[in-house]
């Protein structure tokens, strides 16, 4: 069994802007609002606080507005956002693994998907190296065999995301552009 990690290629491709104030203006307190500022930390459903389809939009952090709208990447840890080609292509392989909630981007239905499965990583079989009680790197990662289509583990506080082959397959078989697929589990973080 492979398991793959899904990275954004942001140097390339613009990438979503979405006010997270949005639906955090509709938690019921401050500290229901600071769960969800790490929701995926947390494994919260953004369902309950999205209404209808809000608005995004994608652009570039450094003004090079040339570069191209993804198909699919990532939005924030434990989350893509996905183009209306990607939706049909990912929504039936990767709808029990989390939520696929619509957002108008550049007057196109994309939808960004939350993933809500967690996978434990094989400890035995892994190893991270921590600083001052953070994540710095991973840098050995293995997880015993999932059926799940994809997920994120809280060996890395859910940071990333991984799939398995048949998610590869379809996002390589249909081109999708702005993500990379690795079987590359190492990583460092930035501080």
């Amino acid at each position: 069994m492979t398991i793959y990690l899904l990275q954004p290629d942001s140097y390339d491709y613009q990438q979503l802007h979405f006010d997270r104030r949005l639906f955090l203006s509709k938690a019921k307190n401050i500290q229901e609002q600071r769960q969800y500022l790490a929701f995926s930390l947390h494994n919260l459903p953004l369902e309950p606080f999205w209404e209808g389809s809000w608005v995004g939009e994608f652009r570039s952090d450094d003004d090079e507005s040339h570069r191209p709208i993804p198909d699919i990447s990532m939005w924030l840890p434990g989350t893509m956002i996905l183009s209306p080609k990607a939706y049909k292509v990912l929504a039936e392989l990767i709808s029990t693994c989390g939520e696929l909630l619509p957002v108008n981007c550049q007057g196109e239905r994309f939808y960004i998907f939350n993933c809500m499965t967690i996978v434990n990583a094989d400890e035995a079989g892994s190893r991270r190296t921590m600083e001052g009680g953070r994540i710095v790197s991973i840098d050995k990662l293995n997880f015993s065999p999932t059926s799940r289509a994809i997920f994120k583990t809280t060996y890395d506080n859910t940071w990333g995301l991984y799939c398995q082959e048949a998610v590869k397959d379809a996002i390589e078989r249909s081109h999708l552009s702005g993500m990379q697929v690795s079987e590359e589990l190492s990583r460092s973080f930035d501080q």
